[in-house]
């Protein structure tokens, strides 16, 4: 009786847990998705410098409509990747609070989860490059530069997607074990 008691108290804070953390992705996935808006039109939309961005204002002012929209195009790419991350885990946890957090929907959500991780990782240099042709385009020949940048914290990103993955793959192997366990009783 005890240890029902105390169960029932562990699943329900577990529960008001995974409440919170679905709020908390649906307001870090509105301010994903808006940060690129904010921060090519900064100049236009006064945001009071609650917040700091890659572009400074004054190489903002310099830029042409299209090289603008270009810019927010690349960044919105970047942040729909990782918006496309956040709605799966989102998927995840209403699975999990309906007590499948192993069914073939959850596993194959892990899956998702951890591929567009890994492609949004590998797409930040890119579009880092890309904006750095991008925000000097206009300027003289001589002048123009092309950054390319691949780091140690770009590669621990990768290191710990592919752990993800492997992880993922671990427990697809395991249910794949227990579906065949299941078929022979």
């Amino acid at each position: 009786m005890i240890k029902d008691l105390s169960m029932k108290r562990g699943k329900s804070k577990s529960l008001k847990l995974i409440e919170f953390l679905k709020i908390f992705l649906i307001i870090y996935g509105c301010f994903i998705m808006l940060m690129p808006v904010l921060e090519w039109s900064q100049d236009v939309v006064s945001v009071g410098g609650w917040f700091e961005t890659s572009l400074s204002l004054e190489v903002l002012k310099t830029l042409s409509i299209s090289q603008r929209l270009t810019g927010w195009f690349v960044e919105t790419i970047g942040s729909a990747l990782f918006g496309i991350v956040l709605t799966f885990l989102y998927m995840l946890l209403e699975l999990i609070q309906q007590g499948e957090p192993f069914s073939k929907n959850s596993i194959s959500l892990f899956e998702k989860i951890s591929r567009f991780y890994l492609f949004s990782i590998i797409y930040e240099p890119i579009s880092e490059t890309v904006l750095s042709f991008i925000t000097t385009l206009h300027l003289p020949v001589g002048q123009r530069t092309l950054t390319i940048g691949f780091g140690t914290d770009n590669i621990n990103s990768i290191l710990l997607a592919t752990c993800l993955y492997l992880i993922v793959f671990l427990i697809k192997q395991a249910h794949q074990i227990s579906e065949e366990q299941r078929a022979v009783i």
